[in-house]
């Protein structure tokens, strides 16, 4: 608020906005284009910046301690860069966007700024409250409620794996079969895996003993009983000395 004198006529009140040092805050905003230091006009503290030229400074000949500039970005990607006389948020330069909005605080000396607040256009002020994570958001930030749950859940998950290991030979012989599992050759270099899960919900690693041989090795033909699993050397099916597998069911 600006208080007047007019001589015989006491005070009169003019309904204006002033910082800490009562200065007046008029928020009228000025088009000035992007330079390597951005010389703001004193009339104005709220900016629309165009152009893509790196900003390193600014300057404002009435800015004292305590005085609030506010740049809206209007031009195409540019980008302001941290240093001493210009304090970003985590000292990391900023590239800006197209709709960006950026507050800045005169921090004791005419070219000394630090930005209070940055906040992109593309990210949403509303965060999303999903304990899933479902709709894979590039533009909301999440609650931590949300996170929580979705970390906690995929630790129970991880916890309550069965996993089991055994190894076939190449006549699809079994050492060390789990109760429930089977194995047996279907030809040279295939096999069949035979399980109790009752579901795909499951996920298959194998390692192979080509015997020095180097052998390309893979599962297919994944089913709730069982699934099929192939070794080739140089794309030709060839038995191995043995193969070890490794299930993890994730239901």
């Amino acid at each position: 608020m600006t208080i007047t004198t007019r001589a015989g006529k006491g005070l009169s009140l003019t309904n204006t906005e002033m910082d800490s040092n009562l200065n007046s805050l008029d928020w009228r905003t000025a088009v000035i284009a992007s330079s390597s230091v951005m010389s703001l006009t004193d009339e104005y503290n709220s900016f629309s910046v165009t152009g893509t030229t790196t900003i390193t400074g600014l300057t404002k000949a009435s800015a004292v301690s305590g005085h609030v500039v506010r740049f809206y970005f209007a031009g195409s990607s540019g980008t302001l860069t941290h240093g001493a006389s210009l304090l970003l948020p985590g000292n990391e330069s900023i590239t800006w966007q197209v709709g960006d909005y950026a507050e800045f605080i005169n921090v004791g000396a005419v070219g000394s700024w630090r930005c209070t607040n940055y906040t992109p256009k593309a990210i949403s002020p509303h965060p999303k409250d999903e304990d899933d994570m479902i709709s894979n958001s590039p533009t909301h930030l999440v609650t931590q409620q949300s996170v929580k749950t979705y970390v906690d859940e995929r630790i129970v998950s991880l916890t309550n794996n069965n996993i089991v290991s055994f190894s076939i030979n190449s006549l699809g012989s079994a050492t060390g079969n789990p109760a429930g599992y089977s194995s047996a050759k279907i030809a040279t270099g295939h096999f069949r895996i035979t399980h109790p899960l009752g579901d795909t919900s499951y996920d298959v690693g194998v390692t192979v003993d080509g015997d020095g041989a180097e052998m390309t090795v893979n599962y297919l033909s994944k089913t709730s009983t069982t699934f099929d699993i192939y070794t080739w050397v140089n794309g030709v099916l060839t038995k191995p000395r043995t193969v070890d597998i490794y299930i993890r069911d994730r239901g």
